[in-house]
């Protein structure tokens, strides 16, 4: 429980103006959480740690683990008081078993005060430790009490005072993902801790998790808080127009219509202190206490999407993802779904800022569907995303998974064996798979539009596929869908994937994940390089390089390969006009060697392009290069490259000859 001399110091109505706020006892932004933790030790020596970190190189845990950045900046912060513990309250901090170097003393009084030690990240050789993470030693018997425990990354003196700092790694490896000047991506977030309440997730200290079921337990928190989500958005730019634009996943059962209240109150509401106070708009002060300034969410983003739920065709085989029929039906509800979230959104429009704050311009609903939606003969539409829909008019976008290669929600299995066949047929991928359904997602759209149920077609997950649900597959079988996975063969998918879905009329698109590990993560870890796979650089460089309207694109001439009663192209090409920026990007499809019973023999092929322009002031190419059957897990084999054309080369028809071009995802830039 909090000690009564915290609670009486609760902040009342004074704004954040710099650093920290002066207005709580215990951490910058005005938030102090509620609870703290008391130990109440034993005679002699006790020791309390938290598991963070692992010794590179273990087997499988290391991919759970992460480790300190070497040379980079750290502050341990921590608010401590003590009663009759020995030595003088001495407190000792380390790291256990690992980073020996790292340690240090505190003498701690009977009066809550922060205490701060600083360090740099040290090299560490690989494998070195077991689990560890920051440890306390006390000597008892006695009590401690700790709250606000941080070990966090800094590189400005301006972090230290901030209660939360996305790392910069991360901040700016994203960043060089997206285009480096105007409109930048959605960034979809999860907020979906099914005990998570909205006063916690609009905290910068979630709360805690309970399952009170068969094995009742208590687990930590939530690592990321939507004032967090948000922190990270606002950082990547300076204006809202060149801000990622902010993709909430909400709980969409488990918060009250106050909640909801509370939700849009939080992001929207203004506040001004000569006219409001902390009881009038209790959200929205909050939120200024915590950035300091009264300006509301809404206005630092063009655009905020809040999706009700993830995966709710589910339908309880995750506890998170709540659906609306019984356990393990899945597909079914989705008109339960959707009327559901039709009566949240007229809860949320009730809100008092819902007019005066034109959130109608600035709020996007969304809901979630999977890999069906289908017109049927009679002309109705069936599918739990398209019956949710029709169900929901407040509705704007509709989502579906965007994959390539074999999907487990598909009933498909991943590969365990890789051989050219299996490289071949992942870069057919979307030809092969996923491309034939979006087109049938396609036709639904079109026929709900026409029945008065208009949306845009968005992916809430996309990008390379074919992993084993983690814990279900075999070493080998994972080590080759790792292979696969991270492989330019699947990038050379992914574009297919992606620039086809924008033919179809689809928009935003996510992809799943920007992480460091296995499965489905983009880099490897941090501590092992952080390495983009070929599927990230992809989506690299159709962000920095491809803008625009689409354009239609006629193929003359294309080497094929015959699938039973089907040929598939080689080459793909796709095109777009941004103002006086035309771009055009090409795949190629063709694995060199003898496979799938053809000889391919080096794989090249040459391609022309005939554009509808005779002169350009600027040509360049950049090409994502390398056999298709490599990966960058254990180097940076595969990378962007790029390098200017002659101008003349338009005059007779553009040839595309960086060599082997086999082996190439190529993007070409013709400024006139």
């Amino acid at each position: 429980s909090m000690p009564a001399a915290l609670d009486q110091a609760k902040p009342t109505a004074v704004l954040r103006t710099a650093g920290r706020c002066g207005l709580c006892p215990r951490c910058p932004g005005g938030d102090a959480g509620e609870t703290c933790l008391q130990i109440d030790a034993k005679a002699g020596e006790q020791t309390f740690a938290k598991v963070t970190f692992i010794g590179l190189g273990i087997a499988g845990e290391s991919d759970w683990y992460g480790q300190l950045e070497p040379g980079k900046h750290y502050r341990l912060a921590v608010w401590m008081r003590q009663a009759g513990l020995a030595n003088h309250g001495l407190v000792h901090f380390n790291f256990a078993l690992g980073y020996p170097e790292l340690k240090t003393d505190f003498t701690v009084g009977d009066a809550w005060k922060l205490y701060t030690y600083d360090m740099v990240g040290p090299e560490r050789p690989a494998g070195v430790a077991w689990h560890f993470g920051p440890t306390f030693t006390i000597t008892g018997p006695g009590t401690i009490w700790l709250d606000n425990a941080r070990l966090f990354r800094y590189d400005t003196p301006e972090e230290l005072v901030q209660p939360y700092t996305p790392n910069p790694t991360v901040l700016n490896e994203l960043l060089a993902a997206q285009p480096a000047t105007g409109p930048k991506g959605a960034h979809r977030i999860w907020f979906l801790q099914k005990d998570m309440t909205m006063s916690s997730l609009l905290s910068w200290h979630a709360n805690s998790t309970v399952s009170p079921d068969w094995y009742t337990g208590v687990g930590g928190a939530a690592t990321m808080t939507l004032p967090m989500g948000l922190q990270f958005d606002y950082l990547t730019g300076a204006t809202p127009q060149t801000r990622m634009r902010p993709w909430l996943v909400l709980q969409h059962i488990l918060h009250s219509e106050a909640d909801w209240q509370a939700l849009i109150e939080y992001l929207a509401a203004p506040y001004d202190a000569h006219t409001d106070t902390p009881q009038s708009k209790p959200w929205a002060y909050q939120r200024t206490l915590q950035r300091g300034i009264a300006t509301p969410g809404t206005a630092d983003f063009t655009q905020i999407t809040i999706e009700f739920g993830n995966e709710t065709w589910h339908n309880g085989w995750i506890a998170d993802w709540l659906g609306f029929s019984k356990r393990n039906a899945v597909h079914q509800g989705g008109a339960e779904y959707g009327l559901f979230c039709q009566y949240l959104i007229e809860q949320i429009k009730q809100s008092p800022y819902w007019a005066s704050q034109h959130l109608a311009q600035k709020l996007r609903f969304n809901l979630g569907a999977n890999y069906f939606g289908t017109v049927q003969a009679d002309g109705s539409v069936t599918g739990y995303g398209e019956e949710a829909i029709q169900h929901c008019h407040e509705a704007v976008t509709l989502e579906h998974a965007n994959y390539v290669g074999p999907k487990w929600e598909t009933g498909d299995s991943s590969e365990s064996t890789f051989n050219d066949h299996g490289v071949q047929e992942t870069m057919l991928g979307w030809l092969t798979g996923i491309g034939k359904a979006q087109a049938d997602w396609a036709k639904a759209r079109a026929a709900l539009a026409k029945a008065g149920h208009p949306y845009g077609l968005v992916a809430y997950e996309g990008g390379p596929s074919g992993y084993a649900l983690p814990g279900t597959g075999t070493p080998t079988q994972d080590a080759t869908n790792e292979h696969y996975g991270k492989s330019l063969a699947m990038a050379i998918s992914c574009i297919d994937e992606w620039m086809g879905s924008y033919q179809l009329g689809w928009t935003d698109q996510c992809f799943l994940g920007y992480d460091e590990g296995s499965h489905w993560a983009s880099h490897t870890l941090l501590g092992k390089g952080f390495r983009p796979s070929p599927a990230w650089l992809a989506l690299t460089l159709r962000n920095r390089y491809v803008s625009g309207d689409m354009m239609a694109v006629r193929t003359n001439t294309t080497p094929t390969l015959q699938r039973g009663a089907e040929a598939y192209p080689l080459i793909g090409v796709y095109a777009a006009h941004d103002g006086k920026v035309w771009s055009v990007m090409v795949v190629s499809r063709k694995l060199d060697g003898k496979h799938d019973g053809v000889d391919f023999a080096d794989g090249y092929t040459p391609v022309t392009l005939h554009l509808p322009i005779t002169a350009a002031a600027r040509i360049v190419l950049r090409t994502l290069t390398g056999d298709p059957r490599q990966t960058n897990l254990d180097a940076m084999h595969i990378s962007i490259k790029g390098n200017a054309a002659p101008r003349t080369a338009l005059q007779k028809g553009f040839p595309v000859e960086w060599a082997p071009f086999w082996r190439a995802v190529g993007t070409t830039a013709l400024t006139l």
